[in-house]
Protein backbone atom coordinates (compact mmCIF):
# COMPACT_ATOMS: atom_id res chain seq x y z
CA UNK A 1 0.00 0.00 0.00
CA UNK A 2 2.77 2.46 0.87
CA UNK A 3 4.45 1.71 -2.46
CA UNK A 4 1.37 3.11 -4.18
CA UNK A 5 1.06 6.05 -1.78
CA UNK A 6 4.73 6.94 -2.23
CA UNK A 7 4.60 6.54 -6.02
CA UNK A 8 1.50 8.70 -6.39
CA UNK A 9 2.71 11.25 -3.86
CA UNK A 10 6.12 11.83 -5.37
CA UNK A 11 4.82 11.61 -8.96
CA UNK A 12 3.18 15.01 -8.66
CA UNK A 13 6.29 16.78 -7.40
CA UNK A 14 8.53 15.17 -10.01
CA UNK A 15 6.11 16.20 -12.75
CA UNK A 16 6.07 19.77 -11.48
CA UNK A 17 9.86 19.88 -11.45
CA UNK A 18 9.76 18.85 -15.09
CA UNK A 19 7.07 21.43 -15.89
CA UNK A 20 8.66 24.39 -14.07
CA UNK A 21 10.00 26.11 -17.17
CA UNK A 22 6.89 25.36 -19.24
CA UNK A 23 4.50 26.71 -16.59
CA UNK A 24 6.64 29.77 -15.91
CA UNK A 25 6.85 30.73 -19.58
CA UNK A 26 3.40 29.75 -20.83
CA UNK A 27 1.23 30.61 -17.84
CA UNK A 28 3.13 33.37 -16.10
CA UNK A 29 4.89 34.92 -19.12
CA UNK A 30 8.21 34.90 -17.28
CA UNK A 31 11.51 34.99 -19.12
CA UNK A 32 13.53 31.76 -18.99
CA UNK A 33 16.45 33.43 -17.21
CA UNK A 34 14.16 34.60 -14.38
CA UNK A 35 12.79 31.08 -14.01
CA UNK A 36 16.34 29.73 -13.92
CA UNK A 37 17.11 32.03 -10.99
CA UNK A 38 13.92 30.94 -9.22
CA UNK A 39 14.92 27.31 -9.75
CA UNK A 40 17.76 27.84 -7.28
CA UNK A 41 15.14 28.82 -4.69
CA UNK A 42 13.01 25.79 -5.60
CA UNK A 43 16.00 23.44 -5.30
CA UNK A 44 16.73 24.98 -1.90
CA UNK A 45 13.14 24.26 -0.87
CA UNK A 46 13.59 20.66 -1.99
CA UNK A 47 16.67 20.35 0.17
CA UNK A 48 15.23 22.15 3.21
CA UNK A 49 11.98 20.17 3.20
CA UNK A 50 13.99 16.98 3.79
CA UNK A 51 15.11 17.78 7.34
CA UNK A 52 11.84 19.62 7.96
CA UNK A 53 9.79 16.51 7.20
CA UNK A 54 12.25 14.37 9.12
CA UNK A 55 11.57 16.59 12.10
CA UNK A 56 7.81 16.52 11.50
CA UNK A 57 7.85 12.73 11.22
CA UNK A 58 9.83 12.40 14.45
CA UNK A 59 7.33 14.60 16.30
CA UNK A 60 4.00 13.91 14.60
CA UNK A 61 4.59 10.43 13.09
CA UNK A 62 3.52 8.78 9.88
CA UNK A 63 -0.11 9.72 9.36
CA UNK A 64 0.34 13.42 9.99
CA UNK A 65 3.44 13.61 7.78
CA UNK A 66 1.84 11.85 4.80
CA UNK A 67 -1.38 13.83 5.16
CA UNK A 68 0.59 17.09 5.31
CA UNK A 69 2.49 16.23 2.11
CA UNK A 70 -0.78 15.29 0.41
CA UNK A 71 -2.34 18.53 1.64
CA UNK A 72 0.51 20.51 0.08
CA UNK A 73 -0.24 18.78 -3.22
CA UNK A 74 -3.93 19.51 -2.75
CA UNK A 75 -3.19 23.23 -2.26
CA UNK A 76 -1.11 23.42 -5.44
CA UNK A 77 -3.68 21.49 -7.49
CA UNK A 78 -6.49 23.68 -6.14
CA UNK A 79 -4.64 26.86 -7.10
CA UNK A 80 -4.32 25.68 -10.70
CA UNK A 81 -7.89 24.33 -10.92
CA UNK A 82 -9.93 26.96 -9.10
CA UNK A 83 -7.93 30.15 -9.56
CA UNK A 84 -6.41 31.92 -12.49
CA UNK A 85 -2.81 31.87 -11.36
CA UNK A 86 -1.17 34.73 -13.19
CA UNK A 87 0.82 36.45 -10.47
CA UNK A 88 4.47 35.56 -9.98
CA UNK A 89 4.07 34.97 -6.24
CA UNK A 90 1.64 32.11 -7.03
CA UNK A 91 4.23 30.59 -9.34
CA UNK A 92 6.85 30.82 -6.61
CA UNK A 93 4.49 29.41 -3.95
CA UNK A 94 3.27 26.48 -6.05
CA UNK A 95 6.77 25.56 -7.17
CA UNK A 96 8.23 25.78 -3.66
CA UNK A 97 5.48 23.46 -2.41
CA UNK A 98 5.88 21.13 -5.39
CA UNK A 99 9.67 20.88 -5.28
CA UNK A 100 9.52 20.70 -1.49
CA UNK A 101 7.08 17.80 -1.61
CA UNK A 102 9.69 15.73 -3.47
CA UNK A 103 12.19 16.45 -0.70
CA UNK A 104 9.56 15.60 1.89
CA UNK A 105 8.69 12.26 0.30
CA UNK A 106 12.35 11.35 -0.16
CA UNK A 107 13.07 12.01 3.51
CA UNK A 108 10.04 10.09 4.76
CA UNK A 109 10.24 6.94 2.67
CA UNK A 110 13.31 5.35 4.31
CA UNK A 111 11.92 5.99 7.78
CA UNK A 112 8.44 4.78 6.87
CA UNK A 113 9.92 1.64 5.31
CA UNK A 114 11.97 0.92 8.45
CA UNK A 115 9.04 1.63 10.74
CA UNK A 116 6.56 -0.49 8.78
CA UNK A 117 8.77 -3.43 7.81
CA UNK A 118 11.36 -3.38 10.59
CA UNK A 119 15.07 -2.72 10.70
CA UNK A 120 15.94 -6.32 9.77
CA UNK A 121 13.73 -6.22 6.65
CA UNK A 122 14.78 -2.75 5.53
CA UNK A 123 17.39 -3.96 3.04
CA UNK A 124 14.88 -6.25 1.33
CA UNK A 125 11.98 -3.80 1.24
CA UNK A 126 13.47 -0.35 0.62
CA UNK A 127 14.53 -1.23 -2.92
CA UNK A 128 10.91 -1.99 -3.75
CA UNK A 129 9.80 1.28 -2.20
CA UNK A 130 12.49 3.25 -4.02
CA UNK A 131 11.36 1.67 -7.27
CA UNK A 132 8.26 3.84 -6.81
CA UNK A 133 10.48 6.88 -7.34
CA UNK A 134 11.52 5.63 -10.77
CA UNK A 135 7.99 4.60 -11.70
CA UNK A 136 6.69 7.99 -10.61
CA UNK A 137 9.30 9.86 -12.63
CA UNK A 138 8.40 7.99 -15.82
CA UNK A 139 4.61 7.85 -15.45
CA UNK A 140 4.21 11.38 -14.09
CA UNK A 141 6.21 13.00 -16.86
CA UNK A 142 4.56 10.87 -19.54
CA UNK A 143 1.13 11.82 -18.18
CA UNK A 144 1.80 15.55 -18.15
CA UNK A 145 3.69 15.53 -21.46
CA UNK A 146 0.93 13.70 -23.31
CA UNK A 147 -1.71 16.07 -21.98
CA UNK A 148 0.35 19.18 -22.73
CA UNK A 149 1.17 17.92 -26.23
CA UNK A 150 -2.58 17.42 -26.72
CA UNK A 151 -3.10 21.10 -25.84
CA UNK A 152 -5.04 20.25 -22.70
CA UNK A 153 -5.48 23.17 -20.34
CA UNK A 154 -3.10 23.02 -17.38
CA UNK A 155 -5.97 23.06 -14.88
CA UNK A 156 -7.31 19.79 -16.33
CA UNK A 157 -4.01 18.09 -15.57
CA UNK A 158 -4.50 18.88 -11.89
CA UNK A 159 -7.99 17.37 -11.50
CA UNK A 160 -6.73 13.78 -11.09
CA UNK A 161 -3.93 15.08 -8.85
CA UNK A 162 -6.49 16.77 -6.62
CA UNK A 163 -8.53 13.55 -6.47
CA UNK A 164 -5.45 11.44 -5.68
CA UNK A 165 -4.47 13.85 -2.90
CA UNK A 166 -7.93 13.64 -1.33
CA UNK A 167 -7.96 9.85 -1.66
CA UNK A 168 -4.50 9.57 -0.11
CA UNK A 169 -5.47 11.78 2.81
CA UNK A 170 -8.64 9.78 3.41
CA UNK A 171 -6.91 6.41 3.06
CA UNK A 172 -4.04 7.24 5.38
CA UNK A 173 -6.33 8.76 7.99
CA UNK A 174 -8.43 5.59 8.26
CA UNK A 175 -5.56 3.08 7.92
CA UNK A 176 -4.55 1.15 10.98
CA UNK A 177 -0.78 1.47 10.90
CA UNK A 178 1.23 -0.57 13.36
CA UNK A 179 4.97 -0.01 13.42
CA UNK A 180 6.95 -3.23 13.02
CA UNK A 181 8.55 -3.02 16.47
CA UNK A 182 5.07 -3.02 18.04
CA UNK A 183 4.09 -6.15 16.11
CA UNK A 184 6.96 -8.25 17.44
Amino acid sequence: MFFIIFTLGIMFGLSMIGLTLYIGIDYYQMPADTIAIYMSLFALANGLFRPLFGYIYDRMHLKFSVILLSFMTLVVASIYIFFNPNQSWLFILTMILSWGSVGGWLSLMPTITKDIFGKNNFNRTYGHMYLGYGVAAVIGNLYTSILIDSSINLSVIFVPILCISLLTMATVSIMKIEPYHKLT
